[in-house]
């Protein structure tokens, strides 16, 4: 089957676009034909293997907008968006719109192909409609326009697809059609469990996330500063892509020189420094203020990491407080830190989690979770267009 897939920008290493990577990976193995078509590319910045697929970009037409007037925005994103719409159906037998902000190209798509199926993967609802790690946002007076954009634009595709429950509720609710919950897959770096031990008075904090206000560092740097005050040597390490909020990684910069804290900001790093720093780490701490999933939670647990994540994060309709994690307040820095002085002394409870920890992410492949789930959606409702 010739599929072509749309996602916004391929220039960062994020949830969404590990997401459509192992989803490309497997549709190649399964002999399908796929085209990706995106608004930004730089292969350098993307996953690792991203160069071997076909890839589509048009960087020309969404460039930096800051430095365009009135009508040089108007004429680029229109005439950019006909241009990756006429990419789109090029051939296709159908189309993955794999991200948020396409809806002017899905409206050119219909008019271009109205009967080409047509399958939406939302994480989280776009920003216009302020929920999530959008709420509070008002926008501007384009925003309503936009709502009724991507309603529509969610009433003529032929299915969405979301990694949450959370958020088949939001679709329901918002956009007025129904989801259906297709959960993440894990990058299964391990399948031996190697065992972890309690560091004594060493401790060694990770958190990992493109840096955006709602990653809550703040109560990360909190904890360590905590953990410091309870007598114990911490040193921390945050990873993540710091381009696309300048201002928040700058704000977590000054806190970290503020409160005199070993916290060192990787920004995006290779695999193999990746997993070091995995490996050499002690706890996991995933604190985001209402995140759509959280696939850092999974991977952490894969390397039998005591992994804390906050109660708002959707990841944890698969995960048992207290038996392969433990699910926070994420703006409790003291009862965080008092769990972890807790896991320090207690190494049997340690190893407990640590081993539950990394044995509920061995089933969890990126075929068997996602990628084959949303084949067959394709494959069949394109066959049923066919017949």
């Amino acid at each position: 089957m010739r599929i072509t897939i749309l996602i916004n920008e391929l220039n960062i290493r994020g949830g969404t676009h590990k997401q459509m990577h192992r989803l490309v990976e497997y549709l190649i193995r399964a002999n399908h034909d796929v085209t990706i078509v995106t608004k930004q590319y730089d292969p350098d910045k993307c996953y690792p293997g991203i160069e071997k697929f076909n890839i589509l970009s048009f960087d020309k037409y969404f460039k930096d907008y800051s430095k365009m007037n009135l009508l040089s925005k108007i004429y680029n994103k229109v005439v950019g968006s006909y241009k990756m719409s006429t990419a789109a159906v090029k051939d296709a037998e159908c189309i993955n719109i794999h991200d948020n902000g396409f809806g002017l190209i899905s409206y050119f798509i219909k008019l271009k192909r109205k009967k080409l199926p047509v399958f939406w993967q939302i994480n989280d609802l776009p920003p216009v409609f302020s929920l999530g790690n959008s709420k509070g946002e008002h926008g501007n007076w384009t925003y309503g326009l936009r709502k009724r954009f991507y309603i529509r634009m969610a009433k003529n595709v032929n299915q969405i697809t979301v990694n949450v429950s959370k958020n088949a509720l939001r679709v329901k609710e918002y956009l007025g059609v129904q989801a259906k919950v297709l959960h993440c897959g894990v990058d299964l770096r391990y399948t031996n469990f190697n065992g972890r031990t309690n560091s004594g008075e060493k401790i060694r904090l990770l958190s990992t996330g493109v840096f955006l206000a709602y990653r809550n560092y703040e109560t990360f740097l909190d904890v360590q500063e905590k953990l410091s005050k309870m007598g114990y040597i911490v040193e921390s390490a945050i990873i993540g892509s710091t381009a696309l909020n300048p201002g928040y990684t700058e704000k977590i910069s000054d806190l970290i020189k503020e409160k005199q804290l070993n916290c060192r900001i990787t920004g995006d790093i290779p695999e193999k420094e990746l997993i070091d720093i995995y490996n050499n780490s002690d706890y996991f701490l995933f604190l985001n203020i209402d995140q759509s999933w959280g696939l850092a939670v999974f991977e952490a647990m894969n390397f039998g990491l005591p992994t804390f994540v906050s109660q708002s994060v959707g990841a944890v309709e698969l995960l048992n407080n207290d038996v392969d994690s433990m699910i926070v307040d994420p703006l409790d820095a003291e009862a965080i830190a008092i769990e972890i002085d807790h896991l320090q002394k207690n190494a049997a409870k340690h190893q407990l989690i640590t081993r539950n920890a990394f044995d509920s992410t061995l089933k969890m492949t990126w075929d068997k979770m996602y990628s084959s789930k949303l084949e067959k959606i394709m494959i069949d409702e394109t066959s049923c267009r066919k017949a």
